[in-house]
């Protein structure tokens, strides 16, 4: 077959891309480690130049731009294996640090230019400024009331102050633009801090708006509303955006437990790690909307399971069991009463049915084997399993962390769970997933805000402060737990111990929903 012109063309940029990029990385992994005057620095610096001479001989610039989970060069977009995944997250990693929208080298440019701009790459990212809050109140009472009062500002999502909050905005992206050094040939576009502000903001009105949209479907006498299947598609495909756009403020969302309304708040969460770890797994846009109605809906048959037996404190009776392991049914002839049917996947049926059969075909319902469940009810046993052991429930006695749940359902690999799914799981969550309460060898306490997909910095992410060093509550910075110390060649922060919130009066959705108020 012969290869159209724009297809080589393509090709050829994407191969000139990838080198550059390398070029790029290898130089600014070196400076790390030496001098500019250094005989490995320098050798570096020319295979960059080179580089760079030779496609911009035939380019008018070299272009990297990051548009969500998207690298483009010159307009062409770079698609990356296992084997050079690392330069794609360096790249997203510098961008998002220092909220670049682009980079550019234009013809002409000097070696003094790119080891300054290499330089300054490498210099730790602008750090806000801590501001020091009054420290919790001793009592209970008092610590509950300042939570519950913090609780219902942050869900409360009135605009404010419009006006004062743009001209602080557009003051806050000068001052971005004017830290950049002047580069005469090489051109780096920040992204608007206002755009990043208002798709956070964006994201977490769609999970509310996503709950209430939940509601509706069950607020005439438990039965499912049919109007909203459409709408439901939509607000599928929008969640998914926004993973792609920010997955780590997405899954740090799933942190919010409404144990008023567990089963809808459960759904949700459910929906949206499905829809992240089906990402992971390659899955198509198509097969992604389908796979997030499927588990938007898996547990609606628990809506005709009594409240009492529900959220009974203590083991349910032989009764009580037999009663609970009914819904799967329910949730089935719910789906199957819609009248728009067709607009249902028939994936929805199977997961419905299917979201609580094991590995070991000791689940149930019982199932003749394992063959027969399918990839949809597989990912969503999963992330049903673990949203529910990180909610307290009545019947429970503690939630589980983060960190915590991980490690319990490691044990149940291959019995409950399948091994190459829960692998990829792991690896999207990591052992401190986002959301996680953790202990600093500084005495801080943080929040990890954004993970890491690097097996060795799983224990290194990135954190939001939330106390210093005596224990006082701030607003502190994201830092970056890899980042190392230039006079000390150390890490200044490390991971020492996984907290539960609970144990803190602690609610860590509230930081990421204050987050969108700035």
């Amino acid at each position: 077959m012969t290869t159209k012109p724009s297809e080589s063309k393509e090709a050829h940029l994407t191969l000139m891309g990838l080198e550059l990029l390398s070029k790029i990385y290898y130089l600014y992994r070196t400076a790390h480690l030496y001098e500019p005057n250094n005989y490995l620095f320098i050798q570096q610096l020319q295979d960059l130049l080179q580089t760079l001479d030779e496609i911009l001989v035939k380019e008018k610039k070299a272009q990297f731009q990051l548009r969500a989970t998207t690298l483009l060069f010159n307009k062409t977009k770079l698609k990356f294996s296992h084997v050079n995944y690392y330069l794609f997250r360096f790249i997203k990693d510098e961008f998002t640090n220092r909220q670049i929208a682009s980079l550019t080298f234009y013809p002409g440019v000097k070696e003094k230019e790119v080891i300054d701009f290499i330089l300054f790459l490498k210099s730790s990212p602008p750090k806000k400024e801590k501001s020091q809050l009054k420290p919790q109140a001793p009592s209970a009472k008092g610590k509950k009331e300042k939570l519950d009062k913090k609780e219902k500002k942050d869900v409360d999502f009135q605009e404010g102050d419009r006006e004062k909050g743009e001209v602080a905005r557009r003051e806050e992206e000068k001052a971005k633009e004017e830290e950049w050094p002047n580069f005469p040939h090489i051109k780096i576009e920040i992204t608007a801090i206002g755009e990043l502000a208002e798709r956070k903001k964006n994201a977490t009105r769609v999970y509310f708006l996503s709950l209430t949209h939940l509601k509706e479907y069950t607020s005439q006498k438990k039965e499912l509303n049919p109007k909203n299947l459409l709408t439901t598609k939509r607000m599928i495909q929008t969640l998914f955006d926004h993973i792609i756009e920010n997955e780590s403020f997405l899954l740090g969302m799933t942190s919010i437990k409404n144990h008023d309304e567990y089963t809808l708040s459960h759904s949700l969460n459910v929906c949206i790690l499905a829809l992240g770890l089906g990402r992971r797994l390659g899955l198509e846009r198509k097969e992604l909307v389908e796979l997030g109605i499927s588990a938007f809906f898996h547990d609606v048959g628990k809506l005709d399971i009594p409240l009492e037996i529900l959220n009974k404190p203590g083991k349910l009776d032989e009764n009580e069991r037999q009663v609970i392991e009914t819904h799967p049914y329910k949730g089935v002839q719910k789906l199957l009463q819609l009248p728009h049917m067709k607009g249902l996947p028939l994936q929805a049926l199977h997961v419905a049915m299917e979201h609580h059969c094991r590995e070991d075909d000791r689940g149930y319902p019982r199932y003749r084997g394992k063959k027969n469940i399918s990839l949809f009810s597989k990912i969503v046993k999963i992330v049903d399993y673990y949203d529910a052991i990180t909610t307290s429930r009545p019947y429970r006695k503690k939630s589980f962390t983060p960190a915590e749940a991980i490690s319990l359902m490691m044990d149940k690999v291959g019995k409950e769970f399948d091994p190459v799914l829960f692998k990829v799981f792991a690896s999207m969550v990591t052992l401190c997933p986002v959301g996680t309460l953790v202990l600093l060898n500084t005495g801080e306490i943080a929040i990890v805000y954004e993970t890491k997909t690097e097996p060795s910095q799983f224990l290194r992410p990135k954190v939001k402060l939330i106390t210093d060093e005596q224990g006082h509550k701030i607003d502190g910075p994201i830092v970056d737990l890899a980042e190392i110390d230039e006079e000390t060649k150390a890490y200044p922060r490390s991971i020492v111990k996984f907290l539960n919130p609970e144990e803190y009066g602690l609610k860590v959705s509230d930081y990421f929903v204050a987050e969108v108020r700035g």
